[in-house]
């Protein structure tokens, strides 16, 4: 699916749906039937600088500041644990939701 939200043209879009309609399809008729319906309103996104459309797409805030919490935990210890920094998490949280 990333291929086709990141598509760079509306033509690329639909290419690259209706490669991925063909594969899952007979899996999930419903889903391909959704989105074959809000197409009309999907389009105007793709008019959106790639940019800007990776910041719209994340589809929870906080689950994308959590995400990015762990990883950078992992990242700065080799191991998820609790770090006296997670007490701040959610003084983080609301000045992330704030500022956007």
């Amino acid at each position: 699916m990333r291929d086709i939200y990141t598509a760079p043209t509306v033509e690329a879009a639909e290419a690259r749906f209706g490669e991925f309609a063909e594969n899952w399809r007979a899996l999930y008729p419903a889903m391909i039937q959704s989105w074959e319906n809000a197409w009309e309103e999907f389009v105007p996104f793709l008019e959106f600088p790639v940019e800007l459309r990776k910041i719209v797409y994340t589809t929870n805030a906080v689950e994308s500041l959590n995400a990015r919490f762990r990883r950078d935990q992992i990242s700065w210890s080799g191991s998820l644990h609790r770090t006296p920094s997670t007490g701040c998490l959610g003084v983080q949280l609301v000045s992330e939701l704030s500022a956007s």
